[in-house]
């Protein structure tokens, strides 16, 4: 973690391009939102380059890359700028770096591009397309073309033509949306129709609208930090009226992440593991949210054209109060009515559990699930996940277990300290993760106490949306052959943030400028391969809905490199290992026909469809992928009553703790490193073999 010193890094670089601390008191005293944004930007060059992993040239090439992310931020579709505003714009291509580094006015770009974007927003604002009652969706089963092969529009004309397009599109997606509910189709037609429009007209209206001085700076600086990677980010300052939000009971709610799609619709980003939204089981990344009603008997609201904060303040709300969402399913376009009931995030729900399965031969396998490597580092009574773990080892230790699965999937990360402990916990002593710094400088994370809270037979399941600390965890009990590692390949996070305050702390605590958050180290396994981009590739590979899922660490244009550095010493697990070919080989025995019937349903789910225009391709699409959808559901649960559940610890007798176990029982991905765990081939003898150098 960087030192609370850092607190004042804003001062210190600005101080390293040569301007005075009485400049510096100057532009911190002054009302302009503006100037100071100008002058955090003219340091923002400085700190990348002192502390990025892989900071990039400041040339013409990083300049025309900065300009064309900022357009297409700005207008996805290219149905907003006319091609003589980007003739216009066109002389900052290669400026924009000179920027960066003082030789030109700060915010002169960005300044000129969001003045002419909202001058074509009022226009498009009263465009007669959204106004006219008359106005028919039109050029059915013509194929939207991608964006990457748009053009900007020559005149308003065509301007119109493409917003036709657009809204035609969208309006047939509407209309398959709605025909499961509305048997009226004119009743249907109307709804779509007032919903699409709405929804243009809300968005038109809040681009237009005074925003928060720092809102539209920070989209900007947010193009230029996503050129450097997927995971470096400008945060700006928070307001008071969210920090009294968040001390409020206004602070309450469902455990969601929200996001926008290129369209406008509010999406699923992240899920919090415990939460009301988490624990339905019926809502999922990358889902459209798209209605609210408050209480069990509220009147929906639709949030077309609705920002993402309008649609925070509906969801939060007073502890045990309700609020109903309508989701529409990403992969299915099935739409559900949810009502999830608010509340604070429970430690006990959302942290490490255990529990006992026992087969039909008597055999006891342990299960550990661990949402998240968290660490509460602001309490010294915090929850700590390697406390937690080696609470529920210590628990299962005491069942005398024949076997173990710790479960990973869908675990994004947290804490480093936390995953090198926890890892320990499995081997005698030894190295755990190698990690390289901004500097070049290498360090070795290692396990020293020589103890060990389990040395029996183990699988650790991963997917998809295992990341980061899951990785390192998964690829130290695979270098060590320690585990066999069961299921999808994971996500390819070999990176680490740190968060530079920028400015001193105001009256709440928060650094008055906002944060930078940097990506400035990089992991590596014990053997020197990375989980960069690559991810961990299991050693038993079983699909599921996260096998084939966009975007991953691969997808992003601007992922880090996976590279590779030297091994270092370390030795094979000292007890005999498992062959886990033979039993992946036994386990497949009559099944591999449904693993390669879910391997395809899941890839179909995870496909992008083809943008075509038509209420019967929606339709159909909407369709096939409800079916597709079920036959994966299918395959996916089994009986709960082929195996049974002993519950332990403390949580025991509460109702999210019995739901976890029953849901976990009929899971097949359990059911199958229950199976290639308890049916396995031991190797002769106990083997010691040294790895690396």
């Amino acid at each position: 973690m960087l030192s609370p010193k850092i607190v004042f890094t804003f001062i210190i670089f600005i101080l390293a391009k040569g301007i005075s601390v009485a400049q510096v008191k100057k532009y911190a005293a002054t009302d302009s939102a503006f100037s100071q944004q100008q002058f955090l930007y003219r340091g923002l060059a400085d700190l990348i380059s002192n502390y990025h992993y892989a900071p990039p040239k400041f040339d013409d090439s990083l300049s025309a890359r900065i300009y064309t992310n900022y357009l297409n931020k700005l207008d996805p579709n290219k149905a907003i700028f006319l091609k003589t505003d980007i003739s216009r714009l066109d002389s900052f291509r290669y400026l924009l770096d000179d920027e960066l580094k003082g030789q030109r006015p700060a915010l002169a770009f960005f300044t000129l591009a969001r003045k002419i974007y909202l001058q074509r927003i009022q226009e498009l604002e009263n465009m007669p397309l959204l106004k006219n009652d008359g106005w028919r969706p039109g050029y059915t089963n013509e194929v939207l073309l991608s964006k990457d092969n748009l053009h900007w529009c020559l005149d308003n004309k065509s301007r119109m033509n493409r917003w036709d397009k657009l809204i035609s599109y969208q309006l047939f997606i509407k209309q398959a949306d709605l025909a499961t509910g509305f048997k009226d189709v004119k009743e249907r037609d109307r709804r779509a129709q007032l919903s699409v429009f709405n929804k243009y007209k809300h968005w038109f209206s809040n681009e237009l609208k005074s925003e928060d001085d720092y809102k539209s700076f920070a989209d900007y600086i947010n193009v230029i930090a996503y050129i450097l990677d997927p995971h470096s980010e400008y945060q700006p300052p928070v307001s008071k009226a969210k920090y009294d939000q968040q001390m409020s009971n206004m602070f309450f709610g469902i455990g969601l992440t929200l996001g926008a799609t290129d369209q406008g619709d509010i999406k699923v980003v992240t899920l919090i593991n415990g939460m009301p939204a988490w624990n339905s089981k019926m809502i999922n990344t990358g889902d459209i949210l798209l209605s609210i009603s408050q209480n069990s008997t509220g009147s929906w609201e639709d949030i077309d054209g609705w920002e993402i904060p309008e649609v925070v303040e509906r969801i939060r709300g007073k502890q045990g109060t309700t609020v109903r969402l309508k989701i529409k399913d990403s992969k299915t376009g099935k739409i559900s009515e949810i009502p999830l009931v608010r509340e604070k995030v429970s430690v006990q729900e959302s942290g490490a559990r255990s529990g006992i399965i026992l087969s039909t031969t008597g055999k006891k396998t342990g299960i550990i699930q661990l949402p998240e490597f968290y660490n509460d580092y602001a309490h010294w009574d915090g929850a700590k996940s390697a406390n937690d773990i080696a609470r529920e080892l210590n628990l299962l230790k005491k069942e005398n277990i024949d076997a173990l699965v710790v479960d990973l999937r869908y675990n994004g990360g947290g804490s480093l300290e936390d995953v090198v402990k926890i890892s320990g916990y499995f081997i005698n002593h030894g190295p755990i993760v190698q990690i390289k710094d901004h500097k070049g400088a290498l360090s070795i994370l290692s396990d020293e106490d020589g103890v060990t809270l389990y040395d029996g037979p183990m699988v650790v399941l991963v997917n998809g949306y295992s990341a980061s600390a899951s990785e390192i965890f998964a690829a130290t009990m695979q270098d060590y052959k320690r585990a066999i590692i069961i299921g999808a390949n994971t996500y390819g996070k070999g990176t680490v943030q740190h968060q530079i305050p920028l400015g001193p702390q105001d009256g709440f605590g928060e650094p008055k400028y906002g944060a930078m958050k940097l990506t400035m180290e990089k992991f590596y396994r014990i053997n020197g391969a990375t989980t960069q981009k690559t991810g961990v590739h299991p050693d038993v590979y079983l699909p599921d809905l996260t096998s084939y899922a966009f975007p991953k660490e691969k997808d992003a244009f601007s992922v880090l490199t996976a590279d590779a550095i030297g091994s270092v010493n370390y030795r094979d697990f000292e007890h005999p290992v498992i062959d886990s070919m033979y039993a992946f080989n036994q386990y497949l025995k009559g099944r591999s026909r449904s693993i390669h019937e879910m391997d395809s349903l899941v890839h179909f789910l995870s496909s992008k469809p083809v943008k075509k225009i038509g209420f019967g391709y929606a339709y159909n699409q909407n369709k096939s992928r409800q079916i597709a959808m079920a036959n994966y559901k299918k395959l996916e649960k089994i009986e709960p009553s082929e195996l049974k559940t002993i519950g332990i610890g403390d949580y025991q007798a509460t109702e999210w703790y019995k739901s976890w176990l029953n849901t976990t029982v009929s899971n097949s991905w359990i059911r199958a490193a229950i199976e290639i765990i308890t049916d396995r081939k031991q190797m002769a003898g106990s083997k010691s073999v040294v790895n690396g150098k």
